[in-house]
């Protein structure tokens, strides 16, 4: 889990925007409890181009810190796909939204065995690659303690990772998912 720390030197309006930001990515936050009773799946869109972009974006962050490339796993794909659904269902940001199976639960029921695994997920209004790749850079940009995106995206146990961006067009959001893991 990241925590969340406001550094107070900074002016008000950057506290502000960065708090901001933050709720929006935190994955244990939880963001809206309103819940949608209609299928999550029926009016969504995924956006494979987004996640391939966001893959470039992540591989060349990766580069920099001389770290291999991750991969794209159909498996881990299946698994990020899934909790895009749940989470746009009840449109709520959560690593386990209500009734949801844990992330452990969730990659094992993809048929991915790991031996390590992590996720990142996050949603943005502005749907666009600009938009989702700018909350890449952010979560890449994070600094300690509360870095766990960037922890995960500069590991150098994972060798693989399943990304999905779902688009939910009654919210006007997309919603993204990270799975990373290696296999055993």
């Amino acid at each position: 889990m990241t925590r969340n720390v406001t550094n107070l030197s900074r002016p008000r309006s950057t506290r502000l925007r960065r708090a901001v930001v933050s709720m929006l990515l935190i994955g244990a936050t939880v963001l809206g409890m309103s819940a949608f009773t209609n299928s999550a799946s029926a009016a969504t869109v995924r956006r494979p181009d987004i996640a391939n972009a966001m893959l470039a974006l992540m591989n060349a962050q990766r580069r920099a810190h001389h770290l291999p490339p991750l991969k794209m796993n159909a498996k881990l794909i299946n698994s990020a796909y899934a909790h895009d659904r749940a989470m746009v269902s009840r449109n709520t940001m959560s690593h386990q939204v209500q009734s949801e199976a844990s992330f452990a639960q969730r990659i094992q029921a993809a048929r991915y065995s790991f031996r390590a695994a992590g996720e990142n997920i996050g949603w943005t209004t502005n749907v666009s690659s600009k938009g989702v790749l700018a909350l890449q850079n952010y979560m890449y940009n994070e600094k300690a303690p509360a870095n766990g995106h960037r922890l995960n995206i500069l590991s150098s146990t994972f060798r693989e990772v399943g990304i999905d961006v779902t688009v939910d067009p009654r919210t006007g959001k997309v919603w993204f998912t990270e799975d990373f893991g290696r296999a055993r």
